[in-house]
Order: C-alpha cells, then sequence, then structure tokens
C-alpha cells in the first residue's frame, strides 16, 4: 500500500468510524486511488513535451521515465522441457514448456 493510499485511509477512519462501513471505506480509497493515479499518469504525459524540469513521480517513488531492474534465470526447475524466472521489482513470473 503507498503512502497516498495508507493516508486516505486514515481519514477515512476519522470521518467514518465503524466496521460496518469497512467495504465503503476500501471502494473509496481504491477510487481516489486510482482516480488520483490516473490523473498523475495524464498531467505526466501531457506535460512530456514540454521543457519542464519537475519530474513526475509514480505513486512508490519512481519517475515516469524510471524502470525497475530485470533479472531472468533459465532452467530454474530440472523436471521441464525448460523453464525460466523473470523478475521486475516485486513481480516474479515463471515460465515452464
Amino acid at each position: 500500500m503507498c503512502s497516498y493510499q495508507a493516508r486516505l485511509l486514515e481519514g477515512l477512519e476519522v470521518a467514518m468510524p465503524g466496521s460496518a462501513r469497512e467495504p465503503l471505506r476500501k471502494w473509496a480509497a481504491h477510487e481516489q486511488l486510482w482516480r488520483g493515479m490516473r490523473g498523475s499518469l495524464l498531467d505526466a504525459h501531457l506535460n512530456s513535451s514540454s521543457s519542464s524540469t519537475d519530474r513526475a513521480i509514480r505513486c512508490d517513488g519512481r519517475a515516469y521515465d524510471e524502470l525497475r531492474e530485470i533479472t531472468a534465470a533459465l532452467d530454474v526447475l530440472p523436471s521441464v522441457h525448460g523453464s525460466s524466472l523473470f523478475r521486475r521489482g516485486n513481480t516474479e513470473v515463471c515460465v515452464c514448456a
């Protein structure tokens, strides 16, 4: 959970206490986060052609032109014909053939 979403949930907890409203709070937090990130992406795209020195920042703190490191490993599973493991940030994908 990013800091924006955490702050939003804290604000909703004060505004709408009670466990009966938990689904509504989660939906509202998700909706706000989605709208905020979408707006941020659109703003970054629209401003990318300008000569501004300010860099747009993603929710996780990276700039939009920064990429996470990617790693690949081959033959990670010995009992299959072929396998590989790819990692980018916290995402892992295992491919088997």
